[in-house]
C-alpha cells in the first residue's frame, strides 16, 4: 500500500495538470478528512470479521440533526455537535446489539439501519436541508473555523491535525490497549476466543460504538467541509471508507489488519480522486477505480448507452407484439418473459447438478469439496451467469426507458436482496428458492 501510494501520486504528478502544487495537496487532505474518520471506525469492524452498510446513512442522518437542533430548536452550536456525535453512537450500539446479542448477520442488521437512519433523518428534518453555520457567521463561525478552517503556522490545515490525532487515539487503541488485542482475537477465530473467556459479544459491542463515534466526527467534517447537508443522502458513501480500509490491508474475513494501511488507504482513495480530476476525467472514473481497487485487492458500473439498433431489438422481440396492440401486449409479453425466465432459473437451481452443487457449497463448502464437487468452477460459472444477467437487465432497463440514466440502478441491490432474504433465502447459505 506505502509503495501504490508513492506511485500514484508520482504518476499524477507527471500525467496531471497542476497536480505537484500545495492547493492540489490541501484537496487531497481535505478529501480525505470524512473518509478517513469514517474508515478508522469501521477498521475496528472489520478486524472482528463485521461490516457496517449504514456509515454513510448514519453520518448524514446524525449531520442532518445536529444542525436541525441549532437551526429549528434554537439550542446552542455546541449541543449540536454533542447530539451529532451521540446519534452516530446510538446506531453504533443498535448495531452491536443486533449482531452480538442477537444473532443477525452484519450485512442484515446494518442495511436495516442504513434504511432506517435515512427515513429518521428525513422525518426529523422534515425533509428540509440543513446548513451549519458558515465560519464568517457571528454565531457558530467557530465550528469550520475549528474544524477546517484554521491554518496552522498558516501552512498545515487544522484539519489534518485532527486527523491525525485522532489517528494516533484509534492506533494506540487497536494496537496497544487489551481492547484491540481482545478484536483481533475475536476476528480471527471467535469461538476460540470466547472459550479462552473473553466476551465476546460486549467486546463487538463496544467496537460499533467506537466505530459510531468515529461516524459522528466524519459527520462533523462532511458537514464543515461541505455545509449543506441533504435528507436522503448517503448511501453509497459507506463504500469509501470501507475501500479506503480493504486497500490499505485489512481483511475482510477479520483477524489481521493495520491502522496506519488505513491511513495509507484512504489517502490513495485521496489521490485517486484528485488524481483523475486533475488528468481531466469526470467524476464517474472515481467510482469506477474505487471499485476496481477493491476488487483486486480482496465493481461501480460505468454505464454506456446501448446502439439505436439494441434497443429497437429488445422493444420489437421483448416488449412489444404489435403497434397496434398497445400497452396491455407489452405488458403480456413481458409477464410470459418473466414466468419463462423464473421457470428456467427455477429448473437449473432444482433440478440439475449445477443447482445441487450450488446448494452444497452453501451448506458446507469443505463438504461439497470434499465430496467431488469442483467449487471454484461452480462459483466462477455462478458470478459469470449473474454478470450475464445484469447486462441483460441493463438492457431492459434501456429499452423501457426513452433514454439511458447513468444512475438509475446505484444502491438498487439494497431492494433486490432484502426481497431475497424476504424470499426466504438464508443470508449463511445452503437455503432457498
Amino acid at each position: 500500500a506505502p509503495a501504490a501510494l508513492v506511485i500514484l501520486y508520482i504518476l499524477f504528478a507527471i500525467v496531471g495538470n497542476n497536480f505537484f502544487t500545495w492547493d492540489t495537496a490541501e484537496n487531497i487532505l481535505q478529501s480525505a478528512y470524512y473518509i478517513g474518520f469514517m474508515a478508522f471506525g469501521v477498521t475496528f469492524i472489520i478486524i472482528t470479521g463485521g461490516i457496517d452498510l449504514s456509515l454513510g446513512t448514519v453520518m448524514m442522518c446524525a449531520a442532518l440533526i445536529g444542525a436541525y437542533s441549532f437551526n429549528a430548536w434554537g439550542l446552542p452550536l455546541g449541543v449540536g455537535v454533542i447530539i451529532t456525535l451521540g446519534i452516530a453512537m446510538i446506531f453504533g450500539l443498535l448495531n452491536g446489539v443486533m449482531i452480538a446479542k442477537l444473532g443477525l448477520p452484519p450485512f442484515i442488521a446494518t442495511l436495516g439501519s442504513q434504511m432506517i437512519s435515512m427515513g429518521i433523518g428525513s422525518i426529523i428534518t422534515k425533509v428540509q436541508a440543513q446548513t451549519w453555520p458558515a465560519a464568517s457567521a457571528e454565531i457558530g463561525g467557530w465550528f469550520k473555523k475549528a474544524l477546517v478552517r484554521t491554518k496552522v503556522f498558516d501552512i498545515i490545515p487544522i484539519g489534518a491535525i485532527w486527523l491525525l490525532v485522532f489517528f494516533i487515539i484509534a492506533a494506540l487503541i487497536l494496537h496497544k490497549s487489551k481492547f484491540g488485542r481482545y478484536l483481533y482475537a475475536i476476528g480471527s477465530n471467535e469461538e476460540a476466543a470466547r472459550l479462552s473467556g473473553i466476551n465476546t459479544a460486549n467486546w463487538k459491542i463496544g467496537a460499533y460504538v467506537l466505530s459510531g463515534f468515529f461516524v459522528g466526527m466524519a459527520a462533523l467534517f462532511y458537514a464543515a467541509v461541505y455545509s449543506t447537508i441533504t435528507p436522503g443522502t448517503g448511501a453509497g458513501q459507506e463504500m469509501h471508507g470501507i475501500t479506503g480500509v480493504i486497500v490499505g490491508g485489512t481483511s475482510m474475513a477479520g483477524g489481521s489488519g493495520t491502522m496506519v494501511g488505513t491511513l495509507i488507504g484512504v489517502f490513495i482513495m485521496s489521490v485517486l480522486k484528485n488524481g483523475l480530476s486533475a488528468c481531466g476525467l469526470q467524476a464517474e472514473w472515481q467510482t469506477f477505480f474505487t471499485g476496481l481497487s477493491m476488487g483486486l485487492l480482496q465493481l461501480k458500473e460505468i454505464p454506456s448507452p446501448l446502439p439505436q439498433a439494441l434497443k429497437d431489438f429488445g422493444k420489437a422481440y421483448l416488449f412489444e407484439v404489435t403497434d397496434s396492440a398497445g400497452l396491455k401486449s407489452t405488458m403480456t409479453t413481458m409477464f410470459l418473459f418473466y414466468i419463462a425466465l423464473i421457470i428456467i432459473t427455477s429448473f437449473i437451481l432444482n433440478k440439475t447438478m449445477f443447482g445441487r452443487a450450488l446448494y452444497a457449497i452453501g451448506g458446507n463448502e469443505v463438504s461439497a469439496e470434499r465430496a467431488g464437487y469442483n467449487v471454484k468452477r461452480t462459483k466462477f460459472i455462478l458470478y459469470t451467469a449473474v454478470g450475464a444477467v445484469a447486462g441483460f437487465t441493463g438492457m431492459i432497463r434501456v429499452c423501457m426507458a426513452s433514454q439511458s440514466i447513468p444512475k438509475a440502478m446505484v444502491n438498487k441491490e439494497f431492494t433486490i436482496i432484502p426481497a431475497v432474504i424476504l424470499g426466504g433465502a438464508s443470508i449463511f447459505g445452503g437455503e432457498g428458492s
